[in-house]
């Protein structure tokens, strides 16, 4: 993932290309767009996740059924995937290099000429309800829209899958492409492409597909705005808060979140990716060690790193697990215990060796195996927002050159009482005494 150059075609459409050093027959093509749900608001609820399941295909007025469109890829071993998040929509795609001319007419056409094959519609739209039907449904849910709606109040992220659900059943093609047609711009992609091709040739290709769209306002910026100003500003103070969702069997479900100062590109996100690991790796990590091997309170706990692209006030820092209700207020006091320790003190030095050692031995490992789809959204996302990428050399360079110094600034940075929530599931509301054990532990 070294080699690689970066080109805008005649349009506006941001390309970068990346050299295959295996495989020289194979490309992988991901579409990847700064349009993703956060841009969602009242009847426009759940859209892009439409887009998600609609776009892939391609349809066009060239060519405008599905069903063709798809017989074409399989035909022709053309794979295809997509996925939607807070920021970004992703299309990626996987062919053989003899069907490039083929697939970029396809390709360029549902770009620049999208339209919604109505044939599929009902059947994709059932999909989605049932989608949402399985995340209603699911146990976890009162504890999930209880905690969204604190953490993302005053932001769309709050609402609830129920409010998407319902507006699900009222969303009808016309309304797709107009989202479509007003958001999902030329200057808002970048094409990423992990293949033995020219360039100036794929360029070259593009522009000679896409000249008869020159005049299409698709390829102008909405109203001039950069992608990260297509959103809302979202300010918000910091609080800290404990919630409370009723159940009635005696396990308990908890999720402790930091609100964080940080995003998909920030520097410090390193020293985030070292904490988490002395916080977890193993039996033998700060967390871990407490909470089952010296108290047996759990028997496992994640975490997650849920960080905006641009948005810091929308970025959290997330630990879950689960235990008997008896035993809840115990998680707690422990956890914080823990927390309260490490931006006391310093970081150990065996723990931080230990994870200079295991970052070695990834770095060593994915040299082997590498995750080329997921290495290229992050080049993708980086040309999206002007941002310098990062090549994989200098990747793991910033991994390993944390130092004990900067991850215990980060924790201090990070674990504050007052950008703290603790959601909690349980038969008994308790929340009084965990807001006891935050303030004897303030930190």
């Amino acid at each position: 993932m070294e080699s690689y150059k970066t080109k805008t075609t005649y349009n506006g459409l941001k390309t970068v290309v990346v050299k295959r050093p295996n495989n020289l027959n194979r490309i992988q093509i991901n579409l990847v767009y700064g349009i993703g749900s956060d841009l969602e608001k009242g009847n426009n609820l759940e859209i892009s996740h439409f887009l998600e399941h609609l776009f892939v295909s391609l349809t066009s007025k060239k060519y405008p059924s599905s069903k063709t469109n798809r017989e074409t890829f399989s035909l022709n071993d053309i794979n295809y995937t997509a996925s939607v998040g807070s920021k970004t929509t992703e299309f990626e795609f996987s062919l053989n290099k003899e069907h490039i001319d083929l697939f970029l007419d396809i390709l360029v056409n549902g770009i620049y000429n999208f339209q919604v094959d109505k044939e599929i519609f009902k059947n994709e739209k059932n999909s989605i309800i049932e989608e949402l039907n399985e995340i209603i449904d699911d146990l976890s849910y009162p504890l999930e829209t209880n905690t969204e709606s604190e953490i993302y109040k005053g932001h769309n992220r709050k609402q609830s899958q129920k409010k998407r659900l319902e507006n699900t059943k009222k969303i009808t093609p016309q309304n797709i492409e107009n989202f479509y047609k007003k958001f999902y711009r030329i200057p808002y992609c970048v094409l990423a492409i992990y293949g033995n091709l020219e360039i100036n040739k794929l360029c070259s290709s593009i522009d000679k597909l896409s000249i008869q769209f020159i005049h299409n306002k698709i390829t102008r910026k909405l109203e001039g705005k950069s992608v990260e100003h297509l959103y809302p500003i979202y300010n918000f103070m910091n609080e800290s808060k404990v919630i409370f969702s009723s159940k009635s069997d005696s396990i308990s479900t908890i999720k402790i979140l930091w609100r964080i100062d940080m995003n998909t590109f920030s520097e410090d996100y390193f020293d985030l990716y070292c904490l988490d690991y002395i916080l977890l790796d193993d039996l033998s990590s700060l967390l871990l060690k407490k909470l089952r091997a010296e108290y047996g309170l759990i028997y496992d706990i994640k975490s997650q790193f849920s960080l905006d692209e641009f948005q810091n006030s929308l970025s959290f820092y997330i630990f879950e697990t689960t235990v008997a209700s008896k035993k809840l207020l115990k998680v707690v006091e422990a956890f914080m215990e823990v927390i309260s320790d490490i931006t006391k003190n310093f970081i150990d030095k065996n723990d931080y060796s230990k994870y200079i050692k295991h970052q070695k031995t990834i770095i060593d490992d994915r040299n082997e195996s590498l995750d080329y789809k997921y290495y290229l959204n992050n080049y993708a996302k980086h040309l999206l927002l002007n941002k310098k990428i990062n090549t994989l050399k200098t990747e793991d360079k910033l991994y390993l050159d944390v130092t004990r110094k900067s991850v215990l600034a980060t924790a201090k940075k990070i674990f504050n009482t007052n950008n703290l929530y603790i959601s909690y599931s349980n038969k008994e509301n308790i929340s009084k005494k965990i807001d006891k054990v935050i303030t004897n532990l303030a930190f």
